[in-house]
């Protein structure tokens, strides 16, 4: 029998309760529960940042309606959210049968759960078990709203988790890390720094070449090999200052546009939001290089991420090793700074029962009780809404609850703005929506909407050119 201990950072905790996080009356896991000791939470990486990547098709009217579905999503709101909840043999049936519903299921269960925690339907898949992993822990083991690993679920706790799932949409396919804010406040921490994301968005299952262990050696001392990198952390500087790197001995650096790790500043194809500003050689005890402008709004600062390799490209450093800004801008930046941009907030029910395989529109989605609302820097928010949710403008009615503003101000005061919106804004770094509502009434409060930030505004989008069209300040 394994104890019941955490491992490292990155080597899950091999006590996965069946049922709950933690450890069994026995204060040692199940023996099948080992198999689940590799299997990493989505976000440990950034430091309990979460990404987006849900499929539209996984909340889309064709799944939620469908009969399996409704089984499971109305059994969910009378029980506790754990493996003995979801064996039952009709629910492995249904999941088995229906990726969607495999995917929304992981997705409330890691909106749910806390890190650590995992619910196992007794699904197999291309020879593996679907393992369901917590994450968020909006209604974990310390939440104010509610344990649902051990007892049903209250109707905030349904409200948080509908908000989190939808929030966690991207239709491109792509997983974008993005910073998320809503009530109660403590179950939203702001996180003090930012760690470098070692994988690109179109392939999360990959890491970043420059992050990859180097297997053919190579010249040492070469800042330009892209191979043996470490990610370290995120920093912020402002458009034409100059920003004063101070290594540690004998390391290498490597700077980066953006939150991601990156190739060397030659590398032709490299994402946009993934280049390379400047490499350089261990030694020196100053390096030096340009904050480039951001280019989405000048006024507001550009995050740079932070790399750094032994010259050796046999070796391995120990993990310390790092740098600091004496200059031009600030190192280990906090999320408040990283993510300046705020997309809008998610809200509703997707609990809501419906009418076992009514008929209707498959593809929609906002249907029912499920909303979203733009905030203000938007001046196409449609067309970026539509890509966050509709995969592009070729889908441009895929919305049942059309998308509306978020903050009643005066030259959004139309009818329609009166009778959607959200009536108040928390204080503090990133200030976030409260209390939102979507009705012509205005009979239905939702108490815990989740406001959205991105490091960019073009992060959620389907290009570079539609998000310019979306976006007023870009620089063109």
């Amino acid at each position: 029998m394994i104890a019941c201990t955490r491992w490292s950072p990155t080597i899950v905790l091999l006590c996965t309760a069946a049922i709950t996080s933690g450890c069994g009356a026995q204060g040692t896991p199940g023996a099948d529960d080992e198999v689940a000791r590799t299997m990493q939470s989505a976000s440990e990486d950034t430091d309990g940042l979460p990404r987006n990547g849900l499929s539209t098709a996984a909340v889309s009217y064709g799944t939620l309606s469908a009969c399996g579905t409704q089984q499971i999503l109305q059994a969910l709101r009378y029980n506790p959210l754990n493996t003995a909840t979801l064996s039952d043999a009709a629910y492995r049936s249904s999941i088995s049968s229906d990726e969607n519903l495999e995917a929304l299921l992981g997705e409330i269960v890691s909106c749910a759960l806390d890190r650590y925690s995992s619910v196992r339907p007794g699904v197999v898949r291309s020879g593996s078990e679907v393992i369901w992993h917590g994450d968020l822990g909006y209604c974990g083991a310390s939440s104010p709203l509610g344990n649902w690993a051990i007892t049903p679920p209250s109707t905030d706790c349904l409200e948080i988790v509908s908000s989190c799932v939808l929030a966690r949409v991207n239709a491109l396919g792509k997983e974008v890390v993005i910073s998320m804010h809503g009530e109660p406040s403590g179950l939203f921490p702001s996180h003090p720094f930012v760690r470098v994301v070692k994988t690109y968005r179109e392939a999360p299952q990959d890491e970043i070449p420059s992050v990859v262990r180097c297997l053919d050696g190579g010249p040492s001392g070469d800042p330009l090999r892209n191979c043996g990198w470490q990610g370290r952390y995120v920093g912020t500087c402002t458009k034409d200052s100059m920003v004063e790197i101070a290594p540690d001995p004998g390391i290498m650096v490597r700077v980066c546009n953006g939150i991601h790790a990156c190739q060397n500043e030659f590398t032709p194809n490299q994402p946009w939001y993934a280049k390379g500003i400047n490499s350089f050689s261990a030694g020196p005890s100053s390096m030096y290089f340009w904050c480039p402008p951001n280019p989405f709004d000048p006024s507001v600062p550009s995050s740079f991420a932070v790399m750094v390799a032994a010259p050796d490209p046999s070796a391995t450093l120990t993990g310390y090793e790092d740098v600091r800004v004496t200059s031009g801008g600030r190192y280990r930046s906090p999320e408040s700074e990283v993510f300046p941009f705020r997309e809008g907030a998610f809200y509703g029910n997707i609990f809501k029962s419906l009418p076992c395989g009514a008929a209707g529109d498959p593809q929609k989605v906002l249907f029912e009780e499920q909303y979203t609302c733009f905030s203000d820097i938007w001046s196409n928010y449609f067309a970026h809404l539509a890509d966050r949710l509709c995969a592009g403008a070729s889908n441009p009615y895929c919305f049942a609850n059309p998308p509306h503003p978020c903050p009643l101000k005066p030259f959004r005061m139309t009818a329609t703005a009166l009778d959607h919106s959200c009536n108040t804004e928390s204080y503090g770094e990133q200030p976030h929506y409260i209390d939102c509502f979507y009705s012509p009434l205005g009979t239905r409060i939702w108490r815990h909407p989740i406001t959205v930030y991105v490091n960019a505004p073009c992060d959620l989008a389907l290009d570079q050119q539609s998000c310019m069209r979306a976006f007023p300040f870009s620089v063109q």
